[in-house]
């Protein structure tokens, strides 16, 4: 009898210890809205990617938040946005979702965006080239996952992310974690003149004005590549 007690007495323990377990995997919700704007154009060209919570699998214990938001803003066609908002959140998720730890996963976030950011633009890249006539569409990106108080973003092209911090006297300061990529800043200057393009009016050949980019496939080989900035910011109770 007393054996039988104890028995039940540790599946009741191995319940108790696997409910508990599943209630640390339950992901706290990221307040998250959207606003868009077609303005003058004849279609919609951005797009958008909202994923309060981002669940990463059930070997991530250590996550007690795992958000996924995303900005694609589009230009000459909706194609590459429209792509990138298929497509992006999946490739991100499939490669973070290898990691056991917290250590490990942020570590890897350089690496995991750069791939991400390359296999995404390489794929539609070669769609670009099937069709006839070649699709000229192309889209900044910045990328934003929150990893339970810290937010990291991956960014290409000049589409901003900006935290608002207050300051002591009630005000609200900008935190911008995005870096604008154009033709006129002196890296990106470079690398695009050693193509034998060349910078005009702030444009690339005096036409476009971005000088990373997913897509955009007549002008890769002018210098336009899909390498994101990465920045991060530990939240805190005065940011917004």
């Amino acid at each position: 009898m007393e054996s039988r007690k104890r028995s039940a007495e540790e599946s009741n323990e191995s319940s108790e210890a696997s409910k508990k377990s599943k209630e640390t995997r339950i992901l706290h919700n990221t307040l998250a809205a959207y606003g868009s704007r077609q303005g003058e154009r004849a279609d919609m060209q951005d797009t958008h990617i909202l994923v309060p919570k981002f669940y990463l699998g059930d070997d991530t214990s250590f996550l007690y938040r795992s958000s996924f938001f995303a900005i694609f803003d589009g230009h000459a066609g909706p194609r590459a946005s429209e792509y990138c908002q298929n497509q992006m959140g999946k490739t991100v998720k499939e490669k973070l979702s290898k990691f056991l730890d917290f250590a490990s996963l942020t570590k890897s976030l350089k690496q995991t965006f750069t791939e991400s950011y390359k296999a995404v633009d390489d794929v539609f890249l070669v769609l670009a080239k099937q069709n006839k006539p070649i699709w000229k569409d192309g889209t900044t990106a910045t990328t934003m996952v929150i990893l339970n108080n810290v937010i990291y973003v991956a960014n290409i092209g000049d589409s901003k992310a900006v935290v608002a911090r207050k300051k002591e006297d009630g005000s609200f300061a900008p935190v911008c974690l995005t870096a604008d990529h154009n033709p006129m800043a002196h890296d990106e200057r470079m690398r695009i003149q050693k193509t034998g393009a060349v910078v005009k009016d702030g444009r690339i050949n005096g036409v476009i004005e971005v000088s990373r980019s997913i897509g955009d496939l007549p002008f890769k080989s002018s210098g336009i590549v899909s390498t994101p900035d990465l920045k991060k910011l530990t939240l805190t109770e005065n940011d917004l």
